[in-house]
């Protein structure tokens, strides 16, 4: 084998590794994206996050730190039709629904609010022939997203009746201002983490004659259930719920001592594959189109019970809370929230990364590009939101 060393020339400067922080910047650098980075940059990208922790952006962070820049601290996002993302919205907006105590026709309705201004947000993007920034008819991704709609509520619907609650063992867990603890956005603090931690509750119950208190995360998914049930547990978002929860329950015990000794001791997964088969002409109503999916999650249920379309595997924590891997890997997230965004720092990962699920990234012309070209390329394909602010409009 032969070795050779690779010598950088002295007046070479873009070769400035180990930037943690705005400080630590090289001082003759030409933008705060690195050396050698024009300054249109800055013009252009005005406002950069310290990203706040969650789990989507330790999954990007650790996957491709490139794509964790663009979406969490620069706040590029795509702006083409996202169905996994929409499915799992109405989804979730049906089964908080059902759960908070409405009728099924009300659980239905829940969603519609929400299909409208996503319509609307779409019909806005279009150019004046009828295409979205994408390149799609509006059209052709309105009757997609349309069927989705309609898919994802029926999913729900089947699911409630596929795997009901057993509500003599489980109660509801509510906040000491009487809020049930159902599609609530939770933020914590931990000593040494300097950056805020965001986490959703999907649902947390209570077992009834005990301090136990389970996590319930509802998952849909086009692979297969078994496969994505293994994950779960060594997943990184659920301990941060894990965690996020129990931080407010030991507040919440300084305030009332019905919490004290409440422990956040397992999590049930509900997890959903979705159909292969859309609302149609054949559905006289939408209550038939309920019964087909139905009938569909049965016969593949007795088809492969261990593969069955509908999981609900139950987890019981054994680790601490808060485990020293969990507390490195936050604390190396932080780093990077808080960090200048360097373009040397926050590395395109490629390969794996690019290339997902049959489908391209949807950042991949930008990493293929000339920096001084990301300006017209986001005003073209992505819009600059960040996942922080409409959740604070939400909450208003």
């Amino acid at each position: 084998m032969r070795s050779a060393e690779f010598r950088p020339p002295k007046h070479d400067s873009s070769i400035r590794l180990g930037v943690r922080d705005a400080k630590d910047a090289h001082p003759h650098a030409d933008s705060k994206f690195g050396c050698n980075q024009p300054r249109s940059l800055d013009e252009f990208f005005k406002d950069v996050r310290i990203a706040p922790i969650r789990s989507s952006a330790i999954h990007d962070f650790e996957h491709c730190p490139r794509k964790f820049l663009y979406r969490y601290k620069l706040g590029i996002t795509p702006r083409g039709y996202q169905p996994a993302l929409h499915i799992g919205t109405v989804f979730h907006l049906v089964l908080q629904a059902m759960f908070m105590g409405k009728s099924q026709e009300e659980s239905l309705d829940a969603a519609k609010q929400y299909f409208h201004r996503f319509c609307n947000k779409l019909l806005a993007s279009a150019d004046e022939v009828g295409f979205t920034p994408g390149g799609k008819s509006v059209e052709g991704v309105i009757k997609s997203a349309n069927d989705d709609y309609h898919k994802a509520r029926a999913m729900a619907i089947s699911f409630m009746s596929f795997k009901p609650f057993d509500w003599s063992k489980w109660e509801l867990l509510y906040t000491p201002d009487g809020t049930p603890c159902v599609e609530l956005l939770l933020e914590a603090k931990v000593k040494g983490i300097p950056v805020p931690i965001i986490a959703p509750c999907d649902l947390a119950l209570l077992r009834k004659g005990t301090k136990d208190v389970f996590i319930v995360d509802h998952k849909t998914t086009s692979a297969d259930t078994l496969a994505r049930a293994r994950s779960i547990k060594i997943s990184s978002q659920i301990a941060l719920y894990r965690l996020v929860l129990q931080c407010h329950l030991d507040v919440w015990a300084e305030e009332d001592n019905k919490y004290v000794g409440l422990r956040v001791r397992g999590s049930i997964h509900n997890i959903v594959k979705k159909p292969t088969i859309k609302y149609c002409k054949k559905d006289p109503t939408f209550e038939d189109y309920i019964n087909r999916v139905t009938a569909w999650y049965k016969e593949k249920h007795e088809e492969d019970p261990e593969h069955s379309p509908i999981l609900q595997p139950e987890t019981m924590f054994t680790e601490p809370t808060l485990t020293k891997e969990l507390f490195m890997r936050l604390r190396q997230q932080a780093r990077a929230a808080r960090a200048a965004p360097s373009l040397d720092r926050f590395y395109r990962a490629g390969d794996y990364a690019c290339h997902q699920f049959n489908s391209v990234c949807a950042y991949a012309d930008l990493c293929d590009s000339n920096p001084v070209m990301w300006p017209d390329i986001v005003r073209t394909r992505f819009d600059i939101e960040f996942r922080e602010d409409s959740e604070e409009e939400r909450n208003d």
